[in-house]
């Protein structure tokens, strides 16, 4: 008789908190359309394509809190250190994927946006990412009072 390995996460879920699997914990809300391209299986999309939707909802996320301007003119300056994400059912196409987002932390350097992607009402992913602020030299720096004020009009209540 063979045993069975019962597999342990070494991470924790980020569908611990039932908070996160309910869109109206989302301060920012806002629909992406999704792309066949990004179909895996049948009409399920893939784990890449659900990264892509990450960062797409990353960058428009930012773009609501900073504004156009301020991340095309050279002020904002960060870069992307860590995406984790989570499925938790099938995302489908030709479906769109309803994004709620905001911040979830913000530190001296960086600072971490929190994710739920929704269709029919149903959470069918998580996703965070941290981004690390940096200086002209391409290093980490403190993140300035402005931009701090900017990003944390739309935390996460958790």
């Amino acid at each position: 008789m063979s045993e069975v390995a019962i597999i342990t996460p070494t991470y924790p879920s980020l569908a611990a908190n039932p908070l996160r699997l309910e869109l109206k914990t989302y301060p920012v809300q806002f629909q992406l359309p999704t792309r066949f391209s990004d179909v895996a299986h049948g009409k399920r999309i893939g784990s890449i394509g659900m990264a892509r939707y990450c960062e797409q909802a990353r960058m428009q996320l930012l773009t609501t809190l900073l504004g156009k301007e301020r991340l095309h003119s050279g002020t904002w300056k960060a870069f992307l250190r860590q995406i984790s994400q989570e499925m938790l059912s099938a995302a489908s196409f030709p479906e769109t994927l309803t994004v709620g987002g905001g911040l979830r932390h913000i530190g001296n350097s960086s600072y971490s946006l929190g994710f739920g992607f929704f269709q029919g009402g149903v959470c069918v992913g998580l996703c965070d990412t941290t981004d690390v602020w940096v200086g002209d030299n391409g290093r980490p720096t403190a993140i300035s009072d402005e931009f701090k004020n900017l990003l944390q009009k739309e935390a996460l209540p958790l």
